[in-house]
């Protein structure tokens, strides 16, 4: 993700669900420690972000593990970190890396 957003600086947008929260904070960290550009879109709800992430309308969303477990375990979404100190230990969530 960050080499796309790296190779097209702007065109990597991710979905959020509040300015300033974590969901916004870690991606938005990230981006700025690798040196790309990556908008967010901000969402008035998860239900509209998941729908955006689900229909392609974004590439990326951050939020909650939880919220995206059965989208996940699906196939439908894949997880690619979660910020935390450590792994969770759901057996769907288990092997997504932290940051």
């Amino acid at each position: 993700m960050l080499a796309a957003a790296e190779a097209e600086p702007g065109s990597v947008k991710y979905g959020i669900t509040g300015v300033g929260n974590s969901s916004h904070l870690g991606p938005a960290q990230t981006a700025l420690e690798a040196g790309v550009d990556m908008p967010h879109v901000v969402f008035d709800g998860g239900s509209s972000l998941m729908t955006a992430l689900l229909g392609g309308h974004i590439p990326a969303a951050a939020g909650s593990p939880v919220d995206y477990r059965d989208q996940i375990s699906a196939g439908a979404v894949r997880g690619l970190v979660t910020f935390a100190a450590e792994r969770s230990v759901d057996p769907v969530l288990a092997d997504i890396p932290t940051a």
